[in-house]
């Protein structure tokens, strides 16, 4: 029931997300989804290829490869992991036509027009700035409200949830 209710979240906040790109006619290149929880951002790229059929663009393995390295014996899973997200961020490209997902670490130096940035208890206050920094125009965020930053974002921001 636990991994239900994962799986729920993930889909509300995918379509909270693609609400606002339809309404708003945002082109999927135009969209980069950050947040240094990989888990959370592995099972968002998942749902977005699986009910849009849409292409995505990752700095990390997709869900299914990272099940299939799971199961492999006699790995280092950590190590292989390293190796094929430093060839994904090496070969990402930022205009790429498709929608973007990436960890706040592998987006720093690079810029979108359209961030949406799913904030998480461990992030640090420079992460949040670099995180929000990346954006070039619209900024989408999403952060739990215990969040020790919901009530910034709300009363000096103006922010409406």
């Amino acid at each position: 029931t636990h991994r239900k209710l994962e799986t729920r979240l993930k889909e509300h906040i995918y379509d909270c997300i693609f609400k606002i790109l339809l309404k708003r006619v945002i082109h999927p290149n135009d969209v980069t989804i950050i947040s240094t929880n990989i888990d959370l951002l592995r099972l968002l790229d998942k749902i977005i290829r699986d009910k849009r059929n849409e292409e995505t663009m990752r700095t990390f393995e997709t869900e299914e490869v990272y099940l299939e390295l799971s199961e492999i014996k006699n790995i280092n899973l950590e190590k292989e992991l390293d190796i094929l997200r430093g060839s994904k961020k090496f070969s990402f490209e930022n205009n790429s036509g498709h929608l973007k997902l990436s960890t706040v670490h592998s987006f720093k130096g690079i810029e979108s027009s359209f961030i949406v940035y799913l904030l998480t208890e461990k992030d640090t206050e420079e992460l949040i700035y670099t995180a929000i920094t990346r954006s070039k125009k619209d900024l989408m965020i999403f952060l739990h409200e215990s969040s020790a930053y919901f009530t910034f974002f709300k009363n000096q921001l103006g922010f409406s949830f």
